[in-house]
């Protein structure tokens, strides 16, 4: 390997700092385990590259075995249960909503029952969704971050960061939306500026 290729590699030493000897690191220990195994990973690691890289499109999908067991669902609906500090939802392609995480309730005060089946729009302040920019950048885009005003059950509002994901199939056909939404106060919008 030539500088340029081990540029960025953490296991390459920087040859412009001096190398401890093994008496000055206790070198006659072996390596911890925890060392070890990240070495083993880093390797795993490129030769599944270099497999990918050689196989091109005939290459087996890394996730399949572990999608066919339904696995990835499970784990989105328990972290969507059990995440508290942020609204964690589901829409379908044309905005209603299908899936309403703990979080969402406890951010938004709207309950499953009230928000399941309708249109994410009842989430937002009077023509504030209507004219379906988010959705539209987020189809294109593949995700589209905002911040602005939301309403709550009782029609407080407050200021929220977003995060909307489009999700699509295999075929990359658009099914619906992820949204992921926190509440923002005013220290905290502030301090980003």
């Amino acid at each position: 390997m030539t500088r340029d290729e081990t540029h960025g590699d953490p296991r390459t030493p920087d040859p412009g700092v001096p190398t401890p000897s093994a008496a000055e690191t206790d070198d006659a220990r072996p390596p911890a385990r925890e060392s070890q195994e990240r070495e083993q990973a880093w390797e795993r690691g490129e030769a599944r590259a270099r497999e990918r890289a050689e196989l091109g499109a005939n290459a087996p999908d890394p996730h399949a075995a572990v999608f066919a067991t339904g696995l990835p669902q499970r784990a989105f609906a328990a972290l969507a249960e059990n995440v508290r500090d942020y609204a964690i939802f589901l829409m379908n392609a044309e905005g209603i909503i299908t899936y309403w995480g703990e979080g969402a309730r406890l951010i938004k005060w709207w309950t499953r029952d009230q928000v399941e089946g309708a249109h994410f729009r009842i989430l937002y302040p009077d023509g504030g969704a209507e004219d379906g920019t988010a959705e539209d950048h987020a189809a294109q885009r593949g995700e589209m971050v905002s911040e602005g005003q939301r309403v709550r059950s009782d029609g407080s509002t407050f200021w929220a960061g977003a995060t909307l994901t489009a999700l699509r199939d295999e075929k990359g056909a658009l099914q619906g939306y992820a949204k992921l939404t926190r509440d923002s106060p005013p220290c905290t919008r502030w301090r980003r500026r």
